[in-house]
C-alpha cells in the first residue's frame, strides 16, 4: 500500500510521512491532484461547450433548410392556386428614398384569393406631368381594395426565374365619378418567397413594394 512506502517525492520513511513531520510533500501531492482534476474539468467543459456549439449550428442549419423547403412549398401552392398573401416590408418610390415598414405595425399588404383582391398600401410619388410637383400631390391617394373582383393574368417566366402576374383594380373599390382611379399591378414572385409589387397609377409615378409571401394572418378577435 502507498502508506508503507512513505513519501514518493523525497523517499522519507513512512513513519515520518504519517506523523506529519513531512507535511510539505503531502500538501504538494494534494495540490498536484487538484491541478490535474481542474485541467480535466476544464477540458471536459471546453469539449462539452464545443459540442454544444456544433449541435446548435447543426440545428440551425437544419432549421434554415426546413424553412427554405416550407417557403418553396408555400410559393408552389400559392402560385398554383393563385392565392397568396404578401406582407409589405419596403417601399420604393420612383423619385424618393426607400422606406422600411413593418407589417405588424403598419399593416401594409396585398392579398390575392383567386379572383379577389384586397390591399392596403401607401402611395409616395409625384405627377409625371410636372416634375416639380412635390411628393404626395394627391394627399388622399392610398392604395386600397377589399375583396374586389379581378382577373389575374400570368405565370412562370423562365427568363426572369420567377412568377409574374398582372391585374387591374379600381382604387377604394370606386369605379364611378371623377375620383375613380384604375391601377395596374404587376406582381413578381420568386421561389425564395421574395415578392415585388409594382403599381402603375394614371398620370403619377409608379411605385414598387417589396415583401414576402406568407400565410394569411388570422383576423383580430373582436373587442369585448
Amino acid at each position: 500500500m502507498w502508506f508503507n512506502r512513505g513519501c514518493q517525492l523525497c523517499e522519507v520513511p513512512p513513519f515520518l510521512y504519517l506523523c506529519g513531520r513531512h507535511y510539505f510533500c503531502g500538501a504538494l501531492l494534494c495540490c498536484l491532484l487538484i491541478k490535474l482534476l481542474s485541467y480535466e474539468k476544464i477540458f471536459i467543459s471546453d469539449y462539452c461547450s464545443f459540442s454544444d456549439v456544433q449541435g446548435y449550428a447543426q440545428k440551425k442549419r437544419e432549421s434554415a433548410k426546413e424553412r427554405k423547403a416550407r417557403i418553396e412549398k408555400l410559393v408552389e401552392d400559392a402560385t398554383k392556386e393563385k392565392t397568396f398573401f404578401v406582407a409589405v416590408g419596403r417601399i420604393f418610390p420612383k423619385s424618393g428614398v426607400a422606406q422600411n415598414v413593418v407589417f405588424s405595425n403598419d399593416g401594409f399588404f396585398f392579398n390575392v384569393e383567386k379572383d379577389k383582391l384586397s390591399c392596403n398600401a401607401p402611395y409616395i410619388g409625384q405627377s409625371e406631368r410636372n416634375a416639380n410637383t412635390a411628393y404626395n400631390t394627391q394627399t388622399n391617394l392610398h392604395l386600397f381594395a377589399e375583396n374586389q373582383i379581378i382577373t389575374l393574368f400570368g405565370g412562370w417566366q423562365e427568363k426572369l426565374k420567377s412568377y409574374v402576374y398582372k391585374t387591374v383594380f379600381w382604387n377604394n373599390n370606386n369605379s364611378k365619378g371623377v375620383d375613380a382611379i384604375q391601377i395596374v399591378l404587376t406582381i413578381q414572385i420568386y421561389k425564395s418567397g421574395k415578392v415585388y409589387v409594382k403599381a402603375d397609377v394614371p398620370n403619377m409615378e409608379p411605385i414598387t413594394y417589396e415583401g414576402e409571401i406568407s400565410e394569411k394572418p388570422a383576423p383580430p378577435e373582436p373587442m369585448m
